[in-house]
């Protein structure tokens, strides 16, 4: 049995993205191909809307099944294709199961057009200088990973654990990651945040000290700014 795989296309919005390799964040017009069983979680704010397609195929794009999403590794931007995709996608989704001779060709077609277009903005990518940083960030990560929750973290101390300069290590994360190092690491503490209030009783307060927040009126702001909720409101609406 041929394993999947599945290609991601963003066409409004941002998606959180959580693999085997790490987060991270999918924009409008950007795409990530990875093997099917590496997910773990993809997901969006509650607060936002955002318009994504994903098509899963074999190794051999034989078997291709599509589906289209509108909910409230790291990804390639589309660049001048993003239209193209557009196109692309709608016209492959909207095409009936099992559909018509006619309309299985399409949408092979449509399939073989869609990777052609990924094969060539990657290697255009691979292709191009300075597109990715020449530092390796796995142990920032790990560390990052491991006591963002208990203290907040420094990004001198972050660039002092591989022995550059914070000057060089703030623009090489960026070149590596699309976003600051600071909001990459705001991000996961208001990512555990929500998830706290979605998955437990836990009092605000508390989740606030877990996090390293000052106090309850700073984070309900937080909360409020990226939700459009309260917290409470938040988990009464959205409580598992």
């Amino acid at each position: 049995m041929m394993n999947s795989n599945e290609l991601f296309y963003v066409k409004s919005g941002r998606l959180n993205v959580s693999t085997e390799q790490g987060k991270y964040f999918v924009d409008k017009d950007m795409l990530i191909c990875t093997p099917a069983n590496e997910y773990r979680e993809i997901y969006i704010e509650k607060d936002a809307k955002a318009e994504f397609y994903i098509m899963r195929f074999d190794a051999e794009a034989s078997g291709i099944s599509y589906y289209r999403y509108v909910v409230g590794p790291p990804a390639i931007h589309a660049g001048e294709y993003a239209r193209e995709l557009d196109d692309l996608f709608a016209r492959a989704a909207d095409i009936g199961e099992p559909g018509t001779h006619a309309q299985v060709f399409d949408r092979l077609a449509c399939a073989g057009r869609i990777l052609a277009i990924t094969f060539d903005i990657a290697e255009a990518k691979a292709k191009t200088p300075g597109n990715k940083s020449k530092i390796d960030f796995s142990r920032v990560m790990m560390y990052i990973e491991r006591f963002y929750r208990h203290r907040r973290i420094k990004v001198s101390e972050l660039a002092g654990l591989i022995s550059v300069s914070e000057g060089y290590f703030r623009r090489e994360f960026k070149k590596e990651y699309g976003i600051s190092c600071k909001m990459y690491i705001d991000a996961l503490r208001m990512e555990g945040v929500l998830k706290m209030l979605r998955e437990s009783d836990v009092p605000l307060k508390a989740i606030a000290e877990s996090f390293q927040y000052s106090d309850t009126t700073y984070l309900s702001r937080l909360v409020k700014e990226k939700t459009g909720l309260a917290p409470m409101e938040y988990r009464r609406k959205y409580k598992i």
